[in-house]
C-alpha cells in the first residue's frame, strides 16, 4: 500500500475512475485555476516527460517504487526533467489546458504493476 498526497491543493474532482467499458476513465480529473501548482504525490523518480502527447498534452510520469507509477497530464508548464528525483510535495509543473481539453485541469492516474487503479483509494484526505 502507498499513501499519496493530493497533486493539486483544493482541486475539484469532476471525473472519477471508471473501469466499465462504456465509460472507461483510468484516472481522475481535477479542476483548478490555470497555473495552479501540481505536486509529486510521493517521493520517486521522473521516468517520462513529454511536451505534446496526443490527447494528454504536456505530461510527466513518476515511478515511486517497484509497484507504483503516477501520471500527470494536461500541464501548462513542466518543471522537472527525466531522471530527476522528487520528494512528496515537490512542484513538478503547473496546471493547464494542453492536449484535448478546453478548460484547466489535471488528469491524474495511478498504476500498480502497470495496471490503472482508482487513485482515490491511495490519496490521503485533503
Amino acid at each position: 500500500m502507498i499513501d499519496l498526497i493530493w497533486p493539486v491543493k483544493d482541486g475539484v474532482v469532476f471525473k472519477v475512475f471508471d473501469e466499465r467499458p462504456e465509460s472507461l476513465f483510468e484516472g481522475i480529473a481535477l479542476g483548478a485555476p490555470m497555473g495552479a501548482s501540481v505536486r509529486a504525490v510521493a517521493k520517486g523518480s521522473v521516468i517520462y516527460v513529454a511536451q505534446n502527447v496526443n490527447r494528454f498534452g504536456k505530461m510527466v510520469i513518476i515511478k515511486h517504487d517497484k509497484d507504483f507509477v503516477t501520471i500527470y497530464a494536461h500541464l501548462d508548464k513542466i518543471l522537472v526533467s527525466k531522471g530527476k528525483t522528487v520528494k512528496s510535495g515537490d512542484v513538478i509543473g503547473h496546471l493547464g489546458v494542453s492536449g484535448g481539453v478546453s478548460s484547466p485541469r489535471l488528469y491524474f492516474q495511478v498504476r500498480k504493476n502497470r495496471l490503472p487503479v482508482d487513485p482515490q483509494r491511495y490519496l490521503k484526505n485533503k
